[in-house]
């Protein structure tokens, strides 16, 4: 359920992390976390909050550690595990409630600030 998306025409960056072996997989972490970090801000601004005194999604939004799948590094933005069975509700509705999707909303209203923050993080790591 966590937002995602993709950065593309990096390709120049991406040769030259690679090169960097260790050094250029931390500051591609670094890149990802600083991105993933703005849209978990904008994800705890969206998401409603009741007046029920429990643990509120806003306050269990995590944002993982950087993880690799087929070599494309990434980190899941989202509600933890007390709070993910509500977000589904929220985020997608029921037969009583019309969604109020915050996820997406946070992914979409984020996206441009992230891509930023990512394109920062690695032009300052790799001193450009």
């Amino acid at each position: 359920m966590p937002a995602s998306f993709e950065v593309e025409g990096l390709a120049q960056i991406q040769k030259r992390i690679e090169k960097l072996g260790k050094q250029g997989r931390r500051i591609e972490n670094d890149a990802i976390q600083a991105g993933a970090k703005i849209v978990a801000e904008r994800m705890r601004r969206e998401v409603p909050v009741s007046n029920i005194d429990h643990l509120h999604i806003r306050d269990d939004i995590h944002v993982s550690k950087t993880k690799r799948q087929q070599g494309i590094a990434y980190a899941e933005v989202g509600p933890g595990q007390e709070t993910a069975w509500r977000a589904r509700f929220l985020e997608f509705g029921t037969v009583k409630m019309a969604p109020r999707p915050f996820i997406s909303k946070a992914g979409e209203l984020s996206r441009n600030k992230a891509l930023e923050a990512i394109k920062q993080e690695l032009r300052k790591g790799l001193g450009l």
